[in-house]
């Protein structure tokens, strides 16, 4: 695999478990699915997908943030 590719792939891991936590935290700290939850949820997946364009379309703001994401993820030597 190219570096391009590992880097994409680690910040597509790191996005995904920062969202994963979330969403569990959304369930977890309420006695059931109402419609603010929804919504919450609803927006993570919106922030999602707005990131994945972002990444593909070259957006500064999405490669920023994929770089900060990125740096979260150890790196195996």
């Amino acid at each position: 695999m190219t570096s391009e590719t590992v880097a994409n792939v680690a910040e597509l891991q790191a996005s995904l478990v920062l969202l994963t936590v979330a969403a569990f935290l959304i369930y977890y700290f309420n006695a059931g699915l109402r419609k603010v939850h929804a919504y919450l949820l609803l927006g993570l997946y919106v922030v999602f997908i707005g990131f994945i364009f972002g990444k593909a379309y070259s957006f500064e703001w999405a490669i920023r943030l994929g770089e900060v994401l990125a740096s979260w993820v150890p790196t195996a030597a």
